[in-house]
């Protein structure tokens, strides 16, 4: 089972070929740690879930950011190997040297890694081939009507053969 967590969806409903879409789901709070707790909680509570957290780069030093990731995955194998965590691409390549040895330290034990809305921002290719990401989410510009506009077609399959080759 897949959890997509997006804004705009009325409720949480199921989607067929085992896709979730949890609509809705907008957290107000000002703890930074709530996304990374309630998918730690999920991931806990679901052993079939595989999850992706959203997290800024800015998180990385946030004390009980890492308190909480590290509670979350102590005596609990299995939760890092179903977790992902996603960063945008403007904000990991604004910490690239920040970012790259968190990456290598938390892919090592399991931890997935996604660079999210790839496209939008302005990031060297140079840098994008240091970080080591498991996975690319291209920016929705670039998918949106990919299938009538041949430009965002080309650039969609640019940026899928670039990513298969990284």
């Amino acid at each position: 089972l897949l959890l997509i967590f997006t804004v705009g969806f009325p409720n949480l409903r199921q989607i067929p070929r085992r896709y979730l879409l949890a609509g809705s789901v907008l957290f107000v709070s000002y703890e930074i740690c709530l996304a990374l707790s309630l998918g730690l909680q999920t991931l806990t509570q679901e052993p079939a879930v595989r999850l992706s957290v959203n997290m800024s780069a800015r998180s990385i030093g946030h004390e009980d950011w890492a308190r909480t990731l590290a509670d979350g995955l102590r005596n609990r194998e299995s939760i890092a190997e179903r977790l992902i965590l996603e960063i945008t691409e403007s904000s990991a390549m604004g910490l690239a040297d920040e970012v790259r040895p968190f990456m290598q330290d938390l892919q090592s034990r399991g931890i997935s890694f996604a660079l999210d809305d790839f496209g939008a921002g302005y990031s060297s290719l140079a840098r994008l081939r240091e970080l080591p990401f498991t996975e690319l989410k291209i920016d929705r510009a670039y998918v949106t009507n990919c299938h009538t506009d041949r430009t965002n077609a080309g650039m969609l399959s640019t940026i899928v053969e670039l990513a298969r080759r990284v």
